[in-house]
């Protein structure tokens, strides 16, 4: 899986109150600081990040369980550093 982006960021809030504490406000730096790649895009003569689908899937699951999977599966590895 391969996706040319840029600027990608995060931001957690609390779900009842849509607002953001400082917990949150925390969570989220360290998602994009730490855990998230915020840019897929090709330079210097290098080639963006291909995400790996690495995903076993059951023969008698439903097609969007073996199809979010598989998505799923690529996105985490193309987004995670």
């Amino acid at each position: 899986m391969q996706g040319i982006y840029r600027d990608l960021s995060v931001q957690i809030i609390d779900k009842a109150t849509h607002e953001r504490s400082l917990g949150d406000r925390l969570k989220s730096f360290a998602a994009n600081r730490l855990l998230l790649r915020t840019t897929n895009v090709p330079r210097d003569g290098k080639a963006p990040t291909v995400g790996r689908v690495d995903h076993r899937f059951d023969r008698n699951a439903a097609f969007f369980s073996i199809f979010w999977g598989g998505l799923r599966s690529g996105l985490l590895s193309l987004l995670r550093r």
